[in-house]
């Protein structure tokens, strides 16, 4: 014959007791099992492992002596030993409603808390007051504190209003998107009209109406420099690199840099000469070691301090040297806070990350 449900053995580190003993319980209800057999039905579900500390627990004397009740009394003490009222009940004092914990999983936790505090004939008002002063919804609070309520009334209205207020937060975010669709049905787009004369010059021959990579005079040679790639009018052999032309007309956008080019020139599209008179200049030419250490430098104050600091638009975080942090008396006032953050150079190089300062 078939049984009714099925008991699986039980496990110390998962399993409670008393909500084993509990289904153990029903278990012989539902199945008819006799008083006398129930014994022999207890010591064949527990499982190996706890019957052998059952055995050790009533040694010198025999399992088998023992009743069912006796057996039982024997596991809860071993499995489930009461716990100290003092501690439950500050755990169950201190117990608020977690971030993004409903109000009804938080009442569930609140019984389960209570049921070790022995509160006794005071379980419905303490319950109450754990529930009104930890929710985390102030307005819900104000709710809860207005008029002498019980319990059960308490819980009633927090599920009430929590629901009230996600299906209110559901209605605006529809509004919202709603909103959203009639202003693209609005919309139209205009298609991308591109300037008939860019606003810079060819580097190659001074003309504002096309690309340097497809200039024309792009296999010219110089009469100048008898070089390859431009004319003798926009000819940079006589430029200096102290100092770059700030004119925009000089400047390339950034849709022309982004024009396909298997031919770009490796120079400064303008520089000029800032050379003070009597200062006799080393060379005339421009290396692409020399262009690497130009940057862009800015001007900011830290901590009250004003320090130079290079733009680096492809970094993705802000770094400052070790020796300049432990130089500026300004800085060491703030704290390095440990990071797990790894940086690493254009290269591939790894570097070390000391801590970060907020």
């Amino acid at each position: 014959m078939s049984s009714t449900g099925k008991i699986s053995e039980f496990h110390p580190e998962s399993d409670d007791a008393a909500t084993y003993v509990m289904r153990l319980k029903h278990f012989m209800v539902a199945n008819k099992i006799e008083d006398n057999n129930k014994l022999s039905v207890l010591i064949t579900v527990l499982g190996s492992k706890v019957i052998n500390t059952l055995v050790d627990l009533v040694t010198p004397d025999e399992l088998d002596s023992k009743t069912y009740d006796q057996i039982i009394e024997l596991f809860l003490n071993q499995y489930k030993p009461e716990k100290l009222t003092v501690v439950e009940r500050n755990i169950f004092n201190t117990r608020r409603q977690k971030q993004f914990e409903s109000v009804q999983e938080y009442i569930i936790v609140l019984k389960h808390l209570a049921s070790t505090c022995k509160f006794g004939t005071f379980l419905n008002e303490a319950l109450r007051d754990r529930l009104v002063s930890g929710v985390l919804d102030e307005e819900l609070r104000q709710k809860l504190i207005i008029e002498d309520i019980t319990f059960t009334k308490a819980c009633e209205i927090a599920v009430k209003y929590e629901q009230a207020q996600k299906q209110s937060n559901m209605f605006q975010k529809q509004a919202a998107f709603s909103n959203d669709i009639n202003s693209l049905k609005k919309f139209k787009s205009k298609p991308t009209k591109f300037p008939t004369k860019l606003k810079f010059k060819c580097t190659r021959c001074n003309s504002n109406s096309h690309f340097p990579n497809t200039c024309r005079y792009k296999t010219f040679k110089c009469e100048r420099c008898q070089k390859i790639g431009h004319l003798k009018r926009t000819c940079w052999s006589n430029l200096k690199i102290n100092q770059v032309e700030r004119e925009d007309k000089y400047r390339v956008p950034r849709y022309a840099r982004d024009q396909p080019t298997d031919d770009l020139d490796n120079h400064l599209y303008a520089v000029e000469s800032n050379r003070k008179k009597g200062v006799k200049q080393k060379s005339n030419k421009v290396t692409e070691d020399e262009l690497s250490t130009l940057g862009f430098v800015c001007e900011m104050e830290i901590e009250g301090r004003k320090m130079s600091l290079q733009i680096d638009t492809g970094a993705c975080t802000s770094t400052l040297p070790e020796r300049i942090y432990r130089k500026v008396p300004q800085l060491k006032r703030i704290p390095v806070i440990p990071t797990k953050l790894s940086l690493s150079t254009y290269l591939g190089e790894t570097l070390e990350v000391k801590g970060k300062i907020c």
